[in-house]
């Protein structure tokens, strides 16, 4: 079942009350960020080499900010866009004068829409939150939040767009159509099958064909052109983690 859209922020849980209690915000995200580069996405160690140093660049879905931390050193600025309430108090906190935050949602629309949250019985997710409606069959709550179009917000000089939106990426790129033609900023995308109503490689082709760009992704730390990987092997099975791709890197043709 689902509650309506209200004014509503998830609460934290007990583990994160204590972080935000006892560890300053510029602790806690540095060691987030370390923690990240040891265990977490591997794309994470490509953002030096993705940011232009004399360009903007933009984590969409930025969550706690771990990607918009990383770009920090290697860009001319950074802006993060996070419409969960939660996770937009917990990238302010650390983020406030280092970058530019918005918590408006970026889509292909200009408006207000409905995040839904999931909800388990170990709380609300703070990552899986999505303006995509079939995502959720399962228990969840909704904020309204203010969705924007990337194209309408004002913003020159990008050089690179990270997207993790949860089966939105294609709304936002629709929404960005004119910064990808006229920038041409490096992309990094979250895709996944089970987000999408189409196989992954007809989305990865959409994108290719519709902006000028070639994909490549990361298998076992080698950057590999998309044409190289096998859909059974590495869009299918989630579980597989050695395998399982759900990163892509999009750079100009």
């Amino acid at each position: 079942m689902a509650e309506q859209a209200e004014t509503w922020t998830p609460p934290l849980n007990f583990e994160e009350k204590l972080k935000k209690y006892l560890l300053p915000p510029q602790i806690y995200i540095k060691r987030l960020h370390a923690k990240e580069l040891r265990r977490g996405e591997k794309e994470i160690g490509l953002v030096p080499f993705l940011c232009h140093p004399e360009k903007s660049s933009l984590d969409i879905g930025a969550n706690k900010g771990v990607y918009a931390y990383a770009m920090l050193p290697h860009s001319f600025d950074v802006y993060a866009f996070e419409p969960n309430p939660k996770m937009f108090d917990i990238l302010t906190s650390w983020g406030k004068g280092k970058i530019k935050t918005s918590a408006a949602a970026i889509g292909n629309e200009n408006g207000q829409f409905d995040l839904r949250i999931p909800r388990t019985a170990a709380g609300f997710s703070n990552q899986g939150g999505s303006l995509k409606a079939r995502s959720f069959d399962a228990d969840h709550k909704t904020v309204s939040v203010e969705t924007k179009k990337l194209d309408d917000c004002g913003i020159d000089n990008i050089g690179f767009i990270k997207i993790d939106v949860e089966g939105f990426e294609m709304q936002v790129l629709e929404g960005a159509a004119n910064i990808l033609k006229t920038q041409r900023p490096n992309l990094l995308v979250e895709i996944e099958e089970i987000h999408n109503d189409k196989p992954l490689s007809d989305l990865i082709a959409d994108v290719c064909n519709n902006y000028n760009y070639d994909c490549f992704a990361l298998r076992r730390g080698q950057l590999t052109p998309f044409r190289h990987l096998d859909a059974a092997t590495h869009f299918k099975n989630r579980a597989d983690r050695q395998n399982y791709i759900f990163n892509f890197i999009f750079l100009p043709a």
